[in-house]
């Protein structure tokens, strides 16, 4: 995606809200349906799974919105349908990885994704603070 492609990001504001929107969602779901089960690792697991993959998601976002989400040339030039398990496992790796290192860019930019993140944050940390 070119950096000053409107639509695009416009897109990835969407995907923000979304992702934040409904990850909040389930927060007071769960808050709401399971307040007296809080202390249940089914609920706690889910809960840090669903709440770190909508994290991630909106930093992996930022990341190619800036173009930041870079993989090696050889796996770049690899068709799609030639991967193996092997280069998809090492793609999600690198996006990972590259997700890590836009948490200080996120937040020293003060960027709408941080907004998002610190939403996300405090209907999690609810969760656990009203046990």
């Amino acid at each position: 995606m070119r950096k000053h492609d409107l639509d695009g990001k416009n897109r990835i504001i969407d995907e923000h809200f979304w992702f934040t929107a409904i990850t909040v969602a389930f927060n007071s779901f769960i808050l709401e349906k399971f307040s007296d089960k809080l202390d249940s690792p089914l609920i706690t697991t889910s809960a840090i799974i669903i709440n770190s993959y909508a994290i991630f998601l909106i930093l992996h976002r930022a990341a190619a919105d800036s173009d930041r989400l870079k993989y090696p040339k050889w796996i770049e030039k690899m068709e799609e349908n030639r991967k193996k398990f092997y280069h998809k496992g090492l793609e999600s790796v690198i996006n990972i990885w590259i997700s890590i290192k836009m948490i200080p860019v996120v937040i020293f930019e003060l960027s709408g994704a941080f907004f998002y993140i610190l939403l996300i944050l405090i209907s999690f940390l609810g969760i656990f603070l009203l046990d």
